[in-house]
Formats: structure tokens, C-alpha cells, sequence
């Protein structure tokens, strides 16, 4: 016999206990050891000769491992009282790098020093979008278990795009006089799958809250789950917070009170300028780019006035102000009222609030994330999340609450920007797009070469980045064979300058696929019935065309290059030993993570590990 001591880490990890055991039919047994410390790579082998002194070795482990786990279970009795999920949609992991030098020491510079930084944290699936970065952070699931691919996907029953959060059978609820709009309805009906909050609800019979709030209603909606007391986002029709018959019959009193406020309206016409000094801003790019996007006038060069171009608040304006910093202020304020209002963190069972902070995101598609608007807005929301921790610590205590800071996705730069580096990078489709449509250039091609192979139809029934739709009536009437189809189509795509790799519905439901990660990650995202037969990758630098319906201008998320999948990570509180965390994690280890500090069951799709290491049982 022989025992085989392993180590797998860097002095900080758990090495395990390898045998060749003689006594089953199992070949190799794995066990925890003693605390014992090893340099990565490094084996100790000690031999046995005595079956009677492997088994009581065996044995002593065995007991020891349950006496161990039994005092951690007695250490692990202090639970937050409340959870405070800080999502920021489209912020890069280098965005805490770069910037780090001016931030205050409130905001991220107090995560970043107390709380557990994994710094090699990723996105593990394909799209990089907000509707599945959001649907992963507390499920641990990815598309292909959650049924989250994206922010919409074309519905086949439907012959429409469908949102990844819409049910026409739970009306939108509440404008700033609290009346029901004819809209199509939200809920979380399309998430397959439990979150973290689901689970804790579950385990105490509903005694404790769980509320989602975001500008975006996917952002909202996602992350807070199935059973969910209230999920809140932006109208940018009316400047108010609005919610959906799913959670309750009208808007609480307090949110109509909120609204009545008008605190949207106080920024009308306030120019956005830059926080600090000029020269703080050398590590941008300079200012007055040719490629960024004047949405709502806003204009591209500072200062940007925020009004819309209307004479007083109305849509133009609040989608103007959605794409400012201010909509992170508002939104801070709103988490406020709901903390407030809620008694959040106020009794023995702990609540949750998931935040998705959207104007980076927004900003981003804008102007690029080495613009100086990024930085700037970098800077300011760094003061919000300073102030908001100030109000935490004084409403509750920062000891009694655990807070999750990380993103939904990267972001990729403005194209145009690379290009002149002499960098391959440039847009898919160079010329208009009809409105609501992502592509041209994509579904002609593939129609055009599939008339000229096998004869005219309409070959396409939609095309929803990164998903082409094929007709399969069309199909069946030719008589033709999907893969077939499926394969002239992807080859044709393939030519098409800015496009990397075509994966079909074949390849992807064999598992027939090149080894690596972009097509593990696009495997992670396909759900049959609702992605496409066609998954298109592009080649870093590409994106499929302009934002918000432009020609060249702004930037987008749509790649699994490290500039989109990216994200930072950081988990603070009692339960979690603060310092820098190097090893590769990935969003899908967050929920486990947070379930076993919350004791609670793991959701139902988890595909997560748990970052073990970063926990404190002391």
C-alpha cells in the first residue's frame, strides 16, 4: 500500500490524499489531509505495508474530517443580516486598475482592501450580455441550464424576438399615478432555474426579503430571482421606477412617493463635466473621438449637456439621462428608500438587494472604454458606492452586512480606435441596418448562398446576435437535411471579414467542437429551443455594426476575448478573509459561494464551485 501526498497549491490551499487502495474496486480513493502545507507540485510518498494501518489511517481522517467540519459548521453561526449584490453593468476588471489612483477611500479602495479580490475572474459563456451575466450571479448556472442565452432571442411559436424577461401574463405596473400600462408584461418566467435568494427564502418559510432594482428590468429581475419579493427598474418614458404584477398587485406607497419626487427632472439640463483636475484624465484617450455616438444630444466632447434636446423632461430626456451619471446617483437613492422602506437587515433572518448600476454600460456603447468619459464615470461611480457604504454602515453597520461587487460582462473598445494602431478591428456591417434589426450583411449572405445552392426561399427567419434563425419549412420543403443547410451556410459566413468561427446546432448538440474556451463557452450557452442554428463568433476588435442603430459609432459586448468575459470579484464580510485572489474563477462560483456563507441550499442549475478559499471559519 501507499499512500501519494499531493500539492495542488500555493501554500494556501487544501492539498488532497491520494491511495491505490487493494481492499475495493474503486483504484485510487481522494481524501482531504491534515492541514498538511505543500508547495505546488510537490509529492511526499509514505508506504504502507499493514492493511490494518491503512484502514485506521483511513479511518483516523474520516473521523477527523467530521469532527473538523462539525466545529466549522459551530464557527459559521454569524450570518450577515443583510446581502448587498453590487453589479455594474459593462465594467471591466482593468477599470479598478487603471483608475485605482484616484479613487476615494470609501468606494472601491474599501473593497479592495477589506473585503477577498479574485482578480481572475471570468464570464463563462457566450454571448457577453447582460441578460445571462445577470441570470448567472446568484443561479451559478449558465445559459444552457438557466435558459438565459441572451437579452432576446427569436421565438419560434411566436415567429417575434422575444425579451429574455418578458410574460404578457404579468401586466407592467405603476407610472407616476399608478396605473397599469398596456404594455407587454415582466416576470422571471423564463429563468429555469433557483438564485441564492430563492434558496434562502425557501429555508426559513419566506421570512426573509430578497428585492432586485436596476435601471435595466432584466438586471432587476434576474439576479433576484423566481421567488422574489419586488424587482424594480427604470421607465424611460416617465422617469419613474415601475415594477410587474408578477410580485404584487400595485406599487407601494413608498415607491409612488419616491417617483413623485422627480429627481430625474432636477438634473434636466445640467452639463456633465469632468470630477477632477484635466490632467488627471492623460491616462484616456483624447477627447472629441470621431467615432463615438451623439445620442440625445448629448453630444461628444465635454461638457455633455443632458437634456435631450427638448425644452423640458420627457423620453428624449430620461434616455439622455440614462446614459449619465446621474442615473447611478438616482438609482443609489432608490436603494436607499428601499432599504428604508423595507426594514431591510433590520431582524434574525437576513435579507438580500441586488443593485445593477447601468450607466457604464450605457456609457460605454457610447464612447468606448478608454474614453475620458469612462474614466470620469469610472470616478463617479466610485463616489456613489462611497457614500452608499457611508449610509450602510450608519443604517445597519458594514460588520453586520456582506457585500458582492462584480459585472455582467467587459467591454469591448470602439473599433475605429484599434484600427489606427494598425490593429485588425472594424464592424460587420458597414452600412445602415433597418431599426431593430443587428444585421444585414449576416442574413443576406446566408440567404444568397443558399439560393444559389439549393434553389430560392426565404432561408432566414431571424437573425438576434450572435443567433441566425434558419426557415425549416423551408428546409423540409427542399427536402434537404439541417446539417447539410447548416454547414454551406457557416462555411459562407466564415468568408465574411470579422467573423472568426460559425458553430452550428449540429456541432453544438454532438459536442463535435474545437477544444478550447470560446467554444466551451458558446456550449455553456446553448439552450435548443431557444438558440439559434447559427452561432457566430468574431474576431477580436469586430463588432456586428454601429450602436443604437449608427453606421461607425460607439462600442459594443460581444466576444469572448478577455477585454469582455473579465470582471472583478470581490466578495467583503465576516465570513470571507479579505486579501488578492489569483486563481481562475468564474461568475458561475459566485452563488455557491454565497450559499454556503449563507447556509443555505445551492440553486438549483449551481454549476459553480466554492471559493473555499477565501472563507473564514476562525
Amino acid at each position: 500500500m501507499r499512500i501519494t501526498f499531493t500539492g495542488t497549491g500555493d501554500g494556501h490551499s487544501i492539498p488532497t490524499v491520494g491511495f491505490q487502495c487493494k481492499l475495493c474496486t474503486r483504484k485510487r480513493h481522494k481524501i482531504p489531509t491534515l492541514g498538511l502545507v505543500f508547495r505546488a507540485g510537490e509529492k511526499r510518498i509514505v508506504h504502507f505495508t499493514d492493511k490494518v494501518l491503512l484502514f485506521s489511517v483511513f479511518c483516523f481522517f474520516s473521523l477527523f474530517i467530521s469532527l473538523n467540519s462539525l466545529l466549522a459548521l459551530g464557527r459559521n453561526t454569524q450570518k450577515p443580516k443583510l446581502v448587498v449584490l453590487i453589479a455594474i453593468d459593462a465594467f471591466r476588471y482593468d477599470y479598478l486598475t487603471r483608475f485605482e489612483d484616484h479613487f476615494s477611500t470609501g468606494g472601491f479602495k474599501f473593497l479592495l482592501s477589506q473585503g477577498a479580490n479574485f482578480t481572475n475572474t471570468h464570464i463563462n459563456h457566450l454571448r457577453t450580455s447582460t441578460g445571462p451575466g445577470h441570470a448567472t450571479m446568484l443561479t451559478g448556472a449558465s445559459g444552457h441550464f438557466s435558459g438565459i442565452v441572451d437579452n432576446e432571442w427569436w421565438d419560434r411559436n411566436l415567429q417575434k424576438k422575444v425579451n429574455c424577461v418578458e410574460d404578457p401574463t404579468k401586466p407592467i405596473l405603476g407610472d407616476s399615478k399608478g396605473t397599469n400600462e398596456k404594455t407587454t408584461g415582466r416576470s422571471p418566467k423564463n429563468l429555469n432555474v433557483t438564485t441564492v435568494g430563492d434558496e434562502l427564502r425557501l429555508s426559513n418559510n419566506f421570512k426573509s426579503k430578497v428585492i432586485g432594482i436596476s435601471y435595466k428590468d432584466r438586471a432587476a429581475i434576474l439576479p433576484s430571482g423566481k421567488l422574489a419579493n419586488a424587482a424594480y427598474w427604470f421607465k424611460k418614458n416617465t422617469g419613474d421606477f415601475i415594477s410587474s404584477s408578477f410580485y404584487m398587485s400595485e406599487l407601494p406607497g413608498w415607491v409612488r412617493e419616491f417617483n413623485n419626487q422627480k429627481i430625474p427632472d432636477q438634473y434636466f439640463g445640467r452639463n456633465w463635466d469632468k470630477l477632477l483636475d484635466d490632467d488627471v484624465y492623460g491616462l484616456s484617450r483624447a477627447d472629441n473621438f470621431p467615432h463615438e455616438r451623439n445620442y440625445k444630444g448629448i453630444g461628444i466632447i465635454f461638457p455633455h449637456q443632458i437634456d435631450g434636446k427638448t425644452n423640458e423632461p420627457n423620453k428624449d430626456y430620461y434616455e439622455a439621462f440614462s446614459h449619465s451619471p446621474w442615473a447611478d446617483e438616482h438609482l443609489a437613492a432608490f436603494a436607499k428608500a428601499v432599504i428604508e422602506n423595507e426594514n431591510l437587515g433590520q431582524d434574525d433572518f437576513t435579507d438580500i438587494l441586488t443593485i445593477s448600476f447601468s450607466a457604464t454600460d450605457r456609457i460605454g456603447h457610447l464612447f468606448g472604454p478608454y474614453s475620458v468619459e469612462m474614466q470620469d464615470q469610472v470616478l463617479r461611480i466610485d463616489r456613489v458606492l462611497e457614500k452608499f457604504f457611508i449610509f450602510l454602515d450608519e443604517k445597519i453597520g458594514l460588520d453586520k452586512i456582506a457585500i458582492v461587487l462584480t459585472a455582467d460582462h467587459g467591454s469591448g473598445p470602439v473599433p475605429e480606435y484599434m484600427a489606427q494602431f494598425d490593429v485588425e478591428a472594424g464592424r460587420i456591417d458597414t452600412q445602415q441596418r433597418p431599426k431593430g434589426e443587428d444585421s444585414v450583411v449576416i442574413p443576406t449572405t446566408v440567404d444568397s448562398v443558399l439560393d444559389s445552392e439549393f434553389g430560392q426561399a426565404d432561408w432566414v427567419e431571424a437573425f438576434v446576435k450572435p443567433n441566425v434563425y434558419l426557415n425549416y419549412a423551408a428546409i423540409q420543403n427542399h427536402n434537404l437535411n439541417l446539417s447539410d443547410v447548416e454547414n454551406k451556410a457557416a462555411e459562407a459566413l466564415r468568408q465574411i471579414k470579422g467573423i472568426a468561427e460559425v458553430f452550428t446546432r449540429t456541432q453544438l448538440s454532438t459536442g463535435n467542437l474545437p477544444t478550447n474556451g470560446i467554444s466551451q463557452r458558446y456550449l455553456n450557452q446553448f439552450y435548443p429551443e431557444r438558440s439559434g442554428d447559427l452561432l457566430i463568433h468574431l474576431k477580436p476588435y469586430f463588432v456586428t455594426a454601429g450602436y443604437k442603430n449608427s453606421v461607425d459609432k460607439g462600442a459594443d459586448h460581444e466576444t469572448g476575448y478577455d477585454y469582455d468575459t473579465h470582471i472583478p470579484l470581490i466578495i467583503f464580510g465576516k465570513q470571507v478573509k479579505s486579501g488578492t485572489y489569483s486563481m481562475s474563477v468564474n461568475l458561475n462560483d459566485l452563488a455557491p459561494t454565497l450559499a454556503t456563507m449563507l447556509g443555505v441550499s445551492f440553486p438549483s442549475g449551481n454549476e459553480g464551485r466554492v471559493l473555499f478559499e477565501a472563507l473564514n471559519w476562525d
